[in-house]
């Protein structure tokens, strides 16, 4: 589609720039919002781990596989 030169290189950047509006636009809403929602549900676990033995590592149910 475009030749495999420098010229055919920035014509394919050049195509590409109206998309990078919506990339960042995404990058910038949802990094946040996803590490918010990890925060939030992890630190529920931390505080319910601790109540029941106080070790939470050891009561997560996702961290068996890497456990020693």
């Amino acid at each position: 589609m475009y030749p495999m030169n420098f010229e055919g290189l920035i014509t394919c950047y050049m195509a590409g720039l109206p998309f990078l509006k919506n990339q960042l636009a995404s990058v910038l809403i949802f990094t946040p919002l996803f590490g918010l929602i990890f925060s939030l549900v992890f630190n529920k676990l931390l505080v319910r781990g601790t109540r029941k033995q106080g070790n939470f590592a050891f009561d997560l149910e996702f961290l068996k596989p890497f456990r020693n």
